[in-house]
């Protein structure tokens, strides 16, 4: 059985697991005077379906049930992504030493020894609460630390690209200068003849021609970054025309994809356009190649990443796919959690790929799935509505 959730308040939504009736009413009647959002299972397989669905903010669960107990139902709400940092807290009779150690190796966050004393149990659930709470906005701050890190890397990388092409346009004029400054002093002495005029302007048409052609690629790469450096920080909404926006993503990671043998190829209709949050998808596909190039590839290892896009049904359909080494099998189902990282120690914090699947599915009302095989690369498949909601919730 499930039961709504009992009012609409922005409260906490706690999740209830007993199959006695007289249980779960005793713990509506406590939480209910704390204007908690409350939903109620009477057994195990109802609970991990609700809890997919609603994914609650705490879980008070029975160890004593029917067909799937307690301990079970527990060790698979934490083998789900989608719950698994939900807390969960036995409610039960069973209070052994060996009770409360096997509920914790199951992933308990406390216990509550029945007959439940209210107080007691607004005490402990109000601490779950607000550790759960805690965490989140530790998890925030290093996401917006992590963003704000990737753009610094971006600007250092973008620094060094335009050191060539400028130092070149700057070198040109000099010395133009200096050449027209000779024949500027030849000409007031009458001492200048018409071949070396026209070397002169000879000169000059190619100097100024490379110099323009330098100054441009500046221009162009600075003007991609400043579009996607500000998406992402802005969390603007906006329409945009999405093969040309993802034209401006790549040249911005020209200099990280410059000192790689790694080429990347876009396919999709070239007039797309739809209104979206572009620093989403700027942060995303960043995020995406970065990995690519970091696991996917040795050092001068060519390769290349394609990015095939086209919409259906309202939905915009993302393949992104790498050829380089893939993921390994044990590797494969923890690559979105928190923290996870196969290169420990060399930069990386963990968190892009979760940052990838927040945006995807919390900012973009989106789903992404991931397949892989050891040696064949690696395939990325985002689906994300044209129009996603105003007021999403997720990081910014």
């Amino acid at each position: 059985m499930y039961t709504p959730i009992e009012n609409a308040s922005s409260a906490a939504t706690i999740l209830l697991v007993d199959d006695q009736p007289g249980n779960i009413n005793l713990l509506r009647r406590y939480l209910k005077r704390s204007d908690f959002n409350l939903a109620v299972a009477t057994n195990g397989a109802t609970a991990l379906r609700i809890s997919h669905k609603l994914r609650p903010d705490l879980i008070l669960l029975d160890v004593m049930m029917p067909d799937i107990d307690g301990y079970e139902t527990c060790r698979r709400l934490k083998a789900d992504p989608t719950s698994r940092d939900v807390p969960v807290v036995f409610v039960t009779a069973r209070t052994q030493p060996e009770d409360i150690e096997r509920g914790f190796a199951v992933g308990a966050a406390d216990y509550i020894c029945k007959p439940v004393q209210q107080q007691e149990l607004l005490v402990r659930v109000s601490n779950q609460l607000m550790l759960k709470r805690t965490r989140e906005l530790q998890l925030a701050r290093l996401q917006e630390n992590e963003k704000l890190a990737q753009l610094g890397h971006l600007v250092g990388a973008l620094a060094h690209e335009l050191a060539t092409p400028l130092g070149n346009a700057q070198l040109v004029l000099s010395s133009l200068t200096d050449r027209m400054r000779a024949v500027s002093k030849a000409m007031s002495q009458r001492t200048v003849d018409t071949a070396e005029l026209t070397q002169l302007i000879d000169t000059a048409l190619r100097s100024l021609e490379m110099a323009c052609n330098g100054l441009s690629f500046a221009a162009t790469t600075v003007q991609s970054f400043k579009a996607v450096a500000v998406d992402q920080c802005a969390d603007v909404r906006y329409s945009i025309r999405f093969g040309s926006y993802l034209d401006k993503v790549l040249i911005s990671l020209r200099p990280r994809l410059k000192h790689s043998s790694i080429k990347v190829q876009v396919n999709g209709p070239s007039d797309l356009e739809f209104v979206t949050y572009p620093g989403a998808f700027a942060q995303i596909f960043t995020n995406l190649i970065e990995n690519s190039l970091v696991h996917g590839y040795d050092e001068n290892v060519a390769g290349t990443i394609t990015i095939d896009y086209a919409t259906s049904d309202g939905q915009l359909k993302i393949d992104y796919r790498d050829d380089g080494a893939g993921i390994a099998t044990q590797h494969l189902p923890h690559i979105f959690e928190n923290y996870f990282t196969t290169k420990p120690g060399c930069g990386g914090s963990g968190l892009g790929m979760n940052i990838v699947k927040t945006l995807v599915c919390d900012k973009l009302g989106g789903e992404i799935q991931c397949e892989s095989t050891p040696g064949k690369g690696v395939h990325f498949a985002i689906q994300v509505p044209l129009s996603p909601a105003e007021a999403v919730t997720g990081i910014t």
